[in-house]
């Protein structure tokens, strides 16, 4: 069940030990994946491919003995959403930047 250990004793424990990381941990894949592949820089595909990604990952570790957790894989999904958003902010900034144009490919 999602989120079930909001109920727990020690639910700030599970946020701090285990959330806030998976979120933190697919981050940077939100952010750097739309920069390295051009056809990732739409929120769906991103979306999809993290998705994807963390899906694949938790069913990897059910298979050699490790728990698998629906918390992981939306926290991983939060995580890439965020980086993708922060991709967007900062391409919002920096789009008549020569050198950001150039790391895009654009150029």
């Amino acid at each position: 069940m999602p989120f079930d250990w909001l109920n727990a004793h020690n639910s700030t424990h599970m946020l701090v030990t285990e959330t806030i990381p998976n979120v933190l941990m697919f981050i940077p894949f939100g952010i750097f994946t739309p920069i390295i592949f051009q056809k990732m820089r739409k929120f769906y595909r991103i979306a999809l491919l993290t998705l994807s990604v963390t899906v694949s990952i938790e069913t990897f570790q059910y298979f050699i003995g490790r728990s698998a957790d629906i918390d992981d894989v939306l926290a991983n999904l939060l995580g890439g959403i965020i980086g993708y958003g922060i991709f967007r902010t900062a391409n919002l900034f920096l789009e008549k930047r020569i050198w950001w144009n150039k790391l895009l490919g654009k150029q």
